[in-house]
Protein backbone atom coordinates (compact mmCIF):
# COMPACT_ATOMS: atom_id res chain seq x y z
CA UNK A 1 0.00 0.00 0.00
CA UNK A 2 3.02 2.20 0.87
CA UNK A 3 4.52 1.69 -2.40
CA UNK A 4 1.63 2.39 -4.10
CA UNK A 5 0.80 5.51 -2.74
CA UNK A 6 4.88 6.97 -3.36
CA UNK A 7 3.81 5.33 -7.15
CA UNK A 8 1.26 8.10 -6.81
CA UNK A 9 3.12 10.97 -5.62
CA UNK A 10 5.76 10.60 -8.34
CA UNK A 11 3.54 10.21 -11.02
CA UNK A 12 1.29 12.95 -9.33
CA UNK A 13 4.90 15.18 -9.28
CA UNK A 14 5.46 14.60 -13.17
CA UNK A 15 2.45 16.12 -14.19
CA UNK A 16 2.47 19.16 -12.26
CA UNK A 17 5.77 19.42 -14.02
CA UNK A 18 4.43 19.23 -17.15
CA UNK A 19 1.35 21.44 -16.23
CA UNK A 20 3.84 23.74 -15.14
CA UNK A 21 6.08 23.42 -18.26
CA UNK A 22 3.02 24.25 -20.29
CA UNK A 23 1.99 27.19 -18.19
CA UNK A 24 5.28 29.01 -18.88
CA UNK A 25 4.47 28.50 -22.29
CA UNK A 26 1.24 30.64 -22.05
CA UNK A 27 2.64 32.81 -19.95
CA UNK A 28 5.72 33.23 -22.19
CA UNK A 29 3.53 33.63 -25.08
CA UNK A 30 1.63 36.23 -23.42
CA UNK A 31 4.62 38.23 -22.16
CA UNK A 32 5.66 38.04 -25.76
CA UNK A 33 2.33 39.94 -27.18
CA UNK A 34 2.73 42.33 -24.49
CA UNK A 35 6.72 43.13 -24.41
CA UNK A 36 7.87 42.03 -27.76
CA UNK A 37 4.90 43.12 -29.90
CA UNK A 38 4.53 46.50 -28.11
CA UNK A 39 8.21 47.24 -29.03
CA UNK A 40 7.29 46.65 -32.60
CA UNK A 41 4.64 49.03 -32.21
CA UNK A 42 6.56 51.39 -30.31
CA UNK A 43 9.33 51.53 -32.69
CA UNK A 44 7.21 52.06 -35.81
CA UNK A 45 5.74 54.62 -34.37
CA UNK A 46 8.75 56.25 -33.28
CA UNK A 47 10.12 55.90 -37.41
CA UNK A 48 6.36 57.30 -38.78
CA UNK A 49 6.96 60.34 -36.53
CA UNK A 50 10.80 60.85 -37.68
CA UNK A 51 10.21 60.42 -41.25
CA UNK A 52 7.05 62.64 -41.11
CA UNK A 53 9.42 65.29 -38.96
CA UNK A 54 12.38 64.61 -41.83
CA UNK A 55 10.10 64.59 -44.66
CA UNK A 56 8.12 68.30 -43.84
CA UNK A 57 11.67 69.44 -43.30
CA UNK A 58 13.14 68.51 -46.48
CA UNK A 59 10.21 69.51 -48.56
CA UNK A 60 10.61 73.27 -46.78
CA UNK A 61 14.28 73.20 -47.99
CA UNK A 62 12.46 72.83 -51.66
CA UNK A 63 11.91 76.44 -52.20
CA UNK A 64 12.40 77.68 -55.82
CA UNK A 65 14.33 80.82 -54.61
CA UNK A 66 16.94 79.57 -51.74
CA UNK A 67 16.51 75.45 -51.79
CA UNK A 68 17.72 72.70 -53.68
CA UNK A 69 17.36 68.56 -53.49
CA UNK A 70 20.61 68.22 -51.98
CA UNK A 71 19.86 71.07 -49.44
CA UNK A 72 16.39 68.77 -48.27
CA UNK A 73 18.28 65.56 -48.64
CA UNK A 74 20.85 67.18 -45.76
CA UNK A 75 17.81 68.47 -43.55
CA UNK A 76 15.97 65.58 -44.30
CA UNK A 77 18.87 63.37 -42.70
CA UNK A 78 19.63 65.91 -40.09
CA UNK A 79 15.95 65.15 -38.88
CA UNK A 80 16.08 61.19 -38.82
CA UNK A 81 19.37 61.44 -37.00
CA UNK A 82 17.68 64.06 -34.31
CA UNK A 83 15.33 61.31 -33.60
CA UNK A 84 18.06 58.37 -33.67
CA UNK A 85 17.87 57.50 -36.90
CA UNK A 86 21.41 56.52 -37.94
CA UNK A 87 22.84 55.81 -41.15
CA UNK A 88 24.65 52.57 -40.59
CA UNK A 89 22.31 51.17 -37.71
CA UNK A 90 19.32 51.85 -39.21
CA UNK A 91 18.44 51.93 -42.58
CA UNK A 92 17.30 54.81 -44.77
CA UNK A 93 16.25 56.00 -47.89
CA UNK A 94 15.59 59.42 -49.28
CA UNK A 95 14.40 60.55 -52.99
CA UNK A 96 13.00 64.00 -54.22
CA UNK A 97 11.56 64.53 -57.32
CA UNK A 98 10.22 68.05 -58.29
CA UNK A 99 8.52 69.59 -55.11
CA UNK A 100 7.66 66.29 -53.14
CA UNK A 101 10.70 64.63 -50.99
CA UNK A 102 9.77 60.52 -49.89
CA UNK A 103 11.54 59.69 -46.70
CA UNK A 104 11.94 55.67 -46.08
CA UNK A 105 13.35 54.14 -42.60
CA UNK A 106 13.45 50.24 -41.55
CA UNK A 107 14.83 49.40 -38.24
CA UNK A 108 15.13 45.47 -37.01
CA UNK A 109 13.99 44.83 -33.53
CA UNK A 110 14.95 41.77 -31.74
CA UNK A 111 12.60 39.60 -29.72
CA UNK A 112 13.11 38.84 -25.98
CA UNK A 113 10.65 36.59 -24.97
CA UNK A 114 9.56 35.45 -28.16
CA UNK A 115 12.37 33.62 -28.84
CA UNK A 116 10.76 30.83 -26.94
CA UNK A 117 8.38 30.47 -29.86
CA UNK A 118 10.77 30.70 -32.60
CA UNK A 119 10.69 34.20 -33.23
CA UNK A 120 13.76 36.36 -33.01
CA UNK A 121 13.60 39.49 -34.78
CA UNK A 122 10.92 41.75 -37.24
CA UNK A 123 11.90 44.26 -39.41
CA UNK A 124 9.65 47.68 -38.73
CA UNK A 125 9.37 50.31 -42.04
CA UNK A 126 7.85 53.47 -42.56
CA UNK A 127 7.62 55.95 -45.06
CA UNK A 128 6.40 59.96 -45.43
CA UNK A 129 5.81 62.02 -48.33
CA UNK A 130 5.86 65.65 -48.55
CA UNK A 131 5.35 68.07 -51.28
CA UNK A 132 6.04 71.97 -51.17
CA UNK A 133 4.48 74.87 -53.13
CA UNK A 134 1.95 77.40 -53.04
CA UNK A 135 -1.31 77.70 -51.84
CA UNK A 136 -3.91 76.28 -54.56
CA UNK A 137 -7.07 76.29 -52.67
CA UNK A 138 -8.07 77.41 -48.80
CA UNK A 139 -10.68 78.51 -46.39
CA UNK A 140 -11.38 81.39 -44.34
CA UNK A 141 -10.63 83.25 -46.67
CA UNK A 142 -11.31 87.58 -45.86
CA UNK A 143 -13.62 89.21 -48.79
CA UNK A 144 -11.19 91.25 -50.18
CA UNK A 145 -8.99 90.55 -53.25
CA UNK A 146 -6.16 92.11 -55.04
CA UNK A 147 -5.28 92.09 -58.33
CA UNK A 148 -2.43 89.95 -59.79
CA UNK A 149 1.10 91.60 -59.78
CA UNK A 150 4.55 91.43 -58.04
CA UNK A 151 3.71 91.40 -54.51
CA UNK A 152 6.73 92.95 -51.96
CA UNK A 153 7.26 91.84 -48.61
CA UNK A 154 6.51 94.70 -46.15
CA UNK A 155 4.85 96.80 -48.31
CA UNK A 156 0.99 98.42 -47.45
CA UNK A 157 -1.67 97.49 -49.83
CA UNK A 158 -5.30 98.81 -50.74
CA UNK A 159 -7.22 95.51 -50.39
CA UNK A 160 -10.58 97.66 -50.71
CA UNK A 161 -10.18 101.29 -51.94
CA UNK A 162 -12.59 104.29 -51.65
CA UNK A 163 -14.64 105.74 -54.78
CA UNK A 164 -11.94 108.16 -55.24
CA UNK A 165 -8.99 105.63 -54.68
CA UNK A 166 -6.62 104.08 -57.13
CA UNK A 167 -4.09 100.72 -56.44
CA UNK A 168 -0.39 101.60 -57.39
CA UNK A 169 -0.70 99.50 -60.43
CA UNK A 170 -4.13 101.18 -61.58
CA UNK A 171 -5.93 98.11 -61.55
CA UNK A 172 -9.42 100.14 -59.98
CA UNK A 173 -12.37 100.07 -62.61
CA UNK A 174 -15.54 101.88 -61.82
CA UNK A 175 -17.86 99.82 -60.14
CA UNK A 176 -15.23 97.56 -58.17
CA UNK A 177 -13.17 98.61 -55.16
CA UNK A 178 -11.79 94.91 -53.80
CA UNK A 179 -14.83 93.99 -52.25
CA UNK A 180 -15.51 90.43 -52.82
CA UNK A 181 -19.22 88.17 -52.70
CA UNK A 182 -18.49 85.11 -51.06
CA UNK A 183 -21.41 83.16 -50.42
CA UNK A 184 -24.48 85.35 -51.23
CA UNK A 185 -24.43 89.15 -51.90
CA UNK A 186 -25.01 91.67 -49.21
CA UNK A 187 -23.96 93.70 -46.47
CA UNK A 188 -24.47 91.45 -43.84
CA UNK A 189 -22.70 88.39 -45.91
CA UNK A 190 -20.16 90.68 -46.51
CA UNK A 191 -19.54 92.13 -42.81
CA UNK A 192 -19.67 88.17 -41.53
CA UNK A 193 -17.31 86.99 -44.07
CA UNK A 194 -14.90 90.29 -43.09
CA UNK A 195 -14.94 89.62 -39.33
CA UNK A 196 -14.50 85.13 -39.31
CA UNK A 197 -13.63 84.63 -42.52
CA UNK A 198 -15.41 82.87 -45.77
CA UNK A 199 -16.88 79.27 -44.28
CA UNK A 200 -16.57 78.04 -47.94
CA UNK A 201 -12.98 77.29 -49.74
CA UNK A 202 -12.41 78.91 -52.42
CA UNK A 203 -9.61 77.31 -55.37
CA UNK A 204 -7.44 78.69 -58.31
CA UNK A 205 -9.39 78.66 -61.41
CA UNK A 206 -12.90 79.72 -59.31
CA UNK A 207 -14.86 82.64 -60.80
CA UNK A 208 -15.59 84.30 -58.10
CA UNK A 209 -18.29 87.68 -57.93
CA UNK A 210 -16.58 90.69 -57.02
CA UNK A 211 -18.03 93.84 -55.07
CA UNK A 212 -21.08 95.73 -55.79
CA UNK A 213 -21.71 99.14 -58.33
CA UNK A 214 -20.62 101.37 -55.94
CA UNK A 215 -23.00 104.43 -56.35
CA UNK A 216 -23.71 105.30 -52.54
CA UNK A 217 -22.29 104.69 -48.51
CA UNK A 218 -24.15 101.76 -48.73
CA UNK A 219 -23.06 100.33 -51.88
CA UNK A 220 -19.89 100.67 -50.86
CA UNK A 221 -20.91 99.20 -47.69
CA UNK A 222 -18.05 101.24 -45.29
CA UNK A 223 -20.26 100.80 -42.66
CA UNK A 224 -19.91 96.91 -42.79
CA UNK A 225 -16.31 97.29 -43.60
CA UNK A 226 -15.26 99.60 -40.73
CA UNK A 227 -17.34 97.13 -37.79
CA UNK A 228 -15.51 94.62 -39.60
CA UNK A 229 -11.98 95.46 -39.55
CA UNK A 230 -12.04 97.15 -36.07
CA UNK A 231 -13.48 94.01 -34.74
CA UNK A 232 -10.21 92.11 -36.25
CA UNK A 233 -8.09 94.66 -35.05
CA UNK A 234 -9.61 94.56 -31.66
CA UNK A 235 -9.06 90.96 -31.82
CA UNK A 236 -4.42 91.56 -31.62
CA UNK A 237 -3.61 91.46 -27.79
CA UNK A 238 0.47 91.20 -28.85
CA UNK A 239 0.80 94.44 -31.05
CA UNK A 240 1.13 92.38 -34.24
CA UNK A 241 3.99 93.65 -36.91
CA UNK A 242 5.13 92.61 -40.23
CA UNK A 243 8.55 91.66 -38.12
CA UNK A 244 6.89 90.08 -35.44
CA UNK A 245 3.40 88.23 -35.71
CA UNK A 246 1.48 85.22 -34.21
CA UNK A 247 0.12 83.48 -36.85
CA UNK A 248 -2.75 82.92 -35.76
CA UNK A 249 -3.77 86.20 -35.22
CA UNK A 250 -7.14 87.67 -36.74
CA UNK A 251 -5.01 90.49 -38.08
CA UNK A 252 -3.57 88.08 -40.26
CA UNK A 253 -5.86 87.55 -43.19
CA UNK A 254 -5.55 85.21 -46.61
CA UNK A 255 -6.84 87.08 -49.81
CA UNK A 256 -7.68 86.01 -53.18
CA UNK A 257 -4.95 87.35 -55.97
CA UNK A 258 -7.78 87.45 -59.27
CA UNK A 259 -6.81 88.25 -62.85
CA UNK A 260 -7.63 92.00 -63.34
CA UNK A 261 -8.26 91.96 -66.87
CA UNK A 262 -11.68 90.06 -66.12
CA UNK A 263 -12.90 93.25 -65.22
CA UNK A 264 -15.62 95.17 -67.00
CA UNK A 265 -17.15 97.21 -64.85
CA UNK A 266 -19.95 96.73 -62.30
CA UNK A 267 -20.84 93.05 -61.08
CA UNK A 268 -18.06 91.14 -62.79
CA UNK A 269 -16.96 87.62 -61.83
CA UNK A 270 -13.23 87.77 -61.47
CA UNK A 271 -10.96 84.43 -62.50
CA UNK A 272 -8.63 83.59 -58.38
CA UNK A 273 -4.97 83.10 -60.06
CA UNK A 274 -3.40 82.78 -56.61
CA UNK A 275 -3.92 83.56 -52.54
CA UNK A 276 -1.42 85.92 -50.38
CA UNK A 277 -1.86 87.22 -46.74
CA UNK A 278 -1.44 90.02 -45.15
CA UNK A 279 -1.25 91.76 -41.69
CA UNK A 280 -4.51 93.72 -41.64
CA UNK A 281 -3.36 97.96 -40.74
CA UNK A 282 -7.00 99.62 -40.84
CA UNK A 283 -9.47 101.67 -42.08
CA UNK A 284 -8.98 105.15 -43.20
CA UNK A 285 -11.87 107.60 -44.45
CA UNK A 286 -14.79 107.47 -43.96
CA UNK A 287 -18.80 107.00 -46.20
CA UNK A 288 -17.30 106.29 -49.86
CA UNK A 289 -13.85 107.56 -49.59
CA UNK A 290 -12.99 104.52 -47.36
CA UNK A 291 -10.33 102.30 -47.84
CA UNK A 292 -8.66 98.77 -46.07
CA UNK A 293 -5.02 98.39 -46.18
CA UNK A 294 -2.64 95.98 -45.20
CA UNK A 295 1.21 94.67 -45.32
CA UNK A 296 2.17 92.34 -47.38
CA UNK A 297 3.11 88.84 -45.72
CA UNK A 298 5.28 85.83 -46.83
CA UNK A 299 4.56 82.81 -44.47
CA UNK A 300 2.74 79.29 -43.96
CA UNK A 301 -1.46 79.66 -43.54
CA UNK A 302 -2.16 79.82 -40.14
CA UNK A 303 -2.95 77.44 -37.82
CA UNK A 304 -6.47 75.59 -38.66
CA UNK A 305 -6.60 76.63 -42.06
CA UNK A 306 -7.39 74.34 -44.44
CA UNK A 307 -5.74 74.45 -47.81
CA UNK A 308 -4.12 72.43 -51.06
CA UNK A 309 -0.96 72.79 -52.18
CA UNK A 310 -0.27 72.78 -55.54
CA UNK A 311 3.92 73.13 -56.73
CA UNK A 312 2.84 74.29 -60.33
CA UNK A 313 0.63 77.50 -58.76
CA UNK A 314 1.55 81.03 -58.79
CA UNK A 315 3.22 81.62 -55.91
CA UNK A 316 2.16 85.16 -54.05
CA UNK A 317 4.66 84.51 -51.09
CA UNK A 318 1.49 82.15 -48.94
CA UNK A 319 3.06 78.45 -49.87
CA UNK A 320 4.00 75.95 -47.27
CA UNK A 321 4.94 72.15 -46.73
CA UNK A 322 2.75 69.48 -46.34
CA UNK A 323 2.38 65.81 -46.24
CA UNK A 324 0.78 63.63 -48.87
CA UNK A 325 -1.79 61.21 -47.66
Amino acid sequence: MTNNLRSFCKEENGLALVLVAAAMTVILGFAALVVDIGSVYLTRSRLINACDAAALAGAHELDSETGSALDAMQEATDYLEHNNIIFGEDSFNIEVNNKTITVESSRTVNYTFARVLGFTSNIVEAQAAAIYGPVSAAGGVTPFAVPDQELVFDKQYVLKEGSGGSTDDGFRIHGNFGALALGGTGASTYEENLKYGYGGALNVGDMVTIGDEVVTETGNMSGPTYDGVTYRLNQCANGCTPQNYETDCERVILVPVFDPTTLDGGRDDVLIVGFASFLLEGVDGSGNESEVTGTFLQMAPPPDTSYIIDPDAPDFGLHAAKLVE
